[in-house]
């Protein structure tokens, strides 16, 4: 802040010649005396003449970086009369509430007369801080854990200095409530020792040789410092272990003191209140089960259904024991549980129906009359005799269907690779409580491996064996050995062997939209230039003409004429059937050319794998001698 002020100069018959500081010899002395926010002051530079000198007065110090901090300036200004006072930091007052600054100045005239005068500059202590701390509530924790409350606010507002101490102060009957607590019925003390000590911290430690805990903190309050060490103006309550509560509430009075750096002090209290948990026990954590489909055909060593995972869940007591065999769904859960379960998977395309059976606690889960999985809730006695460690255990027995469009609720959600089913937890104690908590455990079930062909039997037919077939346009010319359709080799057949992966496979079926990009250049044209598969120069297309039974039949067709046919199974089995001549290469007599037809096998879980069966078709040449009679004349072409 800066103030000016006139300097109340009345002029003679002449100008002023000059205006200059006329301080006494002990002003450095007493600047020197002074401190900024505790750090000491000095006329900047040190040794700077201030009397006879007309420039600025500035006093500071130097901190720790080696910085000149200038915290006020006092300044000259002839032409308008007046001196001017920059105060840029507080100064610290710790004997009262101001600091008086005895200055002077001397004016001179053109003529050289001269006249001196002194004034007081008066720095006043700024705002006082103040304290407004909230309370602090906190409830006794499970064996294991902690409850806190972490940097509650002190309501700490600086005033215009800084803050110098922030400390711990003891209210009446504060020491004789900290002595009388007990935890777990086992004796306490207090620290620091002694408390007349208390600083920053206080804490109560388990002073028993007969608690498990001896020697442990129980509960702290302690004043929150920053990275440099100084008070940021909270303060944090934590409680390790439970606290006896005679009237179910200890309400701790604890005070607190801030000092600035001019020694001005203000104090507050405020209550820290622990309070008697409500639940007999609670659960201290939850878990995941992940189990991958296994394999519906293993390889030899490979795994098959069923298969089973599980994980291991600790639930931790407040005080009564936890009783293994009772550990499953949450009771008040359980209809919730199946209505969100009931209707939402399927096993191969079945409805999955759950039911739980309360005194087993088990949950099954059936479709088309089997078994699809079960969950159970086996668990033992924890290390410390009280605790219980939970260990759900999930056994599949079918695969079940991913659907990548499923439901999803408080209960169960399905994508394309996982389903999860999150199941509450309830274990009871030994005084019959049921003990909740919100914990879960998440039964992540993935998609196992898709379908994989390992086998396309190639297939080989001869145009030679083609037999007179249509009618009009749509004929076909008999090869020159016809024989009877299905007869000879005019028709082939071949089995798929296929790997089912996790799931049954559910359509096997040849991709009629991927036919003419597997059949680019399989024939030649009557200028010898490679061109789509053809017959008679006309192009060759892929339909489904039949399915039915689990049996589609597809048809290859130059326009309408049909040029041949494949039926294909729900068990992998294929028969081809070539109705008419293909435009083989030029030349070279009975060449080869090869038909791909795309297949596609998807499972329940609609994951897919592609191949390609090759059927291999030799080239019929006309007036040939045939090996089984001599004929003149024919050919299918």
């Amino acid at each position: 802040m800066t103030e000016t002020s006139t300097l109340g100069l009345t002029l003679g018959s002449d100008e002023i010649a000059s205006l200059v500081w006329e301080v006494g010899n002990d002003f450095q002395t007493f600047v020197a005396s002074l401190t900024s926010n505790g750090n000491a002051l000095s006329v900047i530079p040190s040794n700077a003449q201030i009397t006879g000198s007309s420039d600025p007065i500035n006093i500071g110090y130097q901190d720790g970086s080696g910085s000149t901090v200038t915290v006020l300036t006092f300044e000259l200004l002839p032409n308008a009369g007046q001196y001017k006072a920059t105060l840029n930091d507080a100064l610290d007052q710790p004997n009262s509430e101001e600091v008086l600054f005895n200055l002077g100045v001397k004016v001179t005239d053109f003529d050289g007369d001269s006249a001196s005068d002194t004034f007081v500059v008066t720095v006043k202590d700024g705002k006082d801080l103040s304290l407004d701390p909230v309370d602090a509530d906190l409830t006794d924790p499970s064996v294991g854990s902690i409850s806190e409350q972490a940097n509650l606010s002190l309501g700490l507002t600086l005033g215009a200095d800084a803050l110098k101490t922030l400390v711990f102060i003891a209210p009446a009957g504060l020491e004789a409530a900290l002595d009388a607590i007990t935890s777990s019925g086992y004796q306490t003390s207090v620290q620091p020792q002694p408390f007349s000590s208390l600083s920053d911290s206080i804490a109560i430690v388990i002073d028993d040789s007969t608690s498990p805990n001896n020697g442990e903190t129980a509960l702290s309050i302690v004043l929150n410092k920053d990275a440099n060490g100084v008070p940021d103006g909270t303060y944090t309550v934590k409680q390790f272990l439970a606290i006896d509560e005679p009237s179910d509430v200890i309400n701790l009075p604890i005070g607190v003191r801030a000092t600035d750096t001019d020694g001005d002090a203000i104090s507050a209290e405020f209550t820290v209140s622990i309070k008697d948990s409500d639940a007999s026990g609670i659960i201290q954590a939850s878990g995941t089960v992940e189990l991958t489909e296994p394999d519906l055909t293993p390889d030899t060593g490979g795994q098959g259904y069923p298969d089973s995972a599980d994980t291991a869940i600790q639930i931790r007591t407040q005080n009564d024991r936890l009783l293994p065999n009772t550990a499953g769904i949450e009771e008040s859960q359980v209809a919730t549980v199946l209505s969100n379960l009931n209707g939402v998977l399927t096993s191969d395309g079945h409805a999955v129906v759950f039911s739980y059976d309360a005194t087993t606690r088990t949950l099954t889960g059936t479709a088309n009359n089997e078994t699809v999985l079960t969950v159970t809730f086996p668990a033992v006695q924890g290390a410390n005799g009280f605790d219980v460690v939970v260990s759900p255990t999930l056994t599949l027995l079918k695969p079940l269907d991913h659907d990548e469009n499923g439901t999803a609720n408080a209960n169960i959600s399905i994508n394309g690779t996982d389903i999860s089913i999150v199941l509450p937890l309830q274990v009871s104690d030994s005084d019959g409580d049921a003990v909740t908590g919100g914990s879960s455990v998440d039964l992540v079930i993935k998609d196992g491996i898709g379908p994989q062909i390992t086998t396309v039997p190639e297939l080989n037919v001869e145009e030679s064996d083609i037999n007179q077939n249509g009618s009009g346009t749509n004929s076909n010319r008999p090869g020159t050995t016809p024989g009877g359709v299905g007869t000879d080799e005019d028709t082939d057949s071949g089995k798929l062997v296929i790997n089912s992966g996790s799931d049954n496979v559910k359509d096997i079926a040849l991709d009629v939209s991927a036919f003419a990009a597997n059949n680019t250049s399989n024939s030649q044209n009557s200028a010898g230039n490679d061109v789509p598969l053809s017959s008679k120069g006309e192009p060759v297309t892929l339909h489904l003409t039949s399915d039915v039974n689990g049996v589609k039949t597809y048809t290859g067709l130059a326009e309408s004429r049909q040029v041949f046919t494949i039926t294909l199974d729900s068990d992998g089995n294929y028969t081809f059937t070539l109705l008419g001549a293909l435009d083989h290469p030029l030349g070279n007599e009975k060449n080869t050319l090869t038909i791909n037809l795309p297949l596609v096998v998807t499972d329940a879980d609609n994951d897919s794998t592609t191949s390609i069966i090759k059927v291999n078709v030799t080239d019929d040449v006309p007036f040939s001698l045939e090996t089984d009679g001599v004929g003149v004349g024919g050919g299918a072409w």
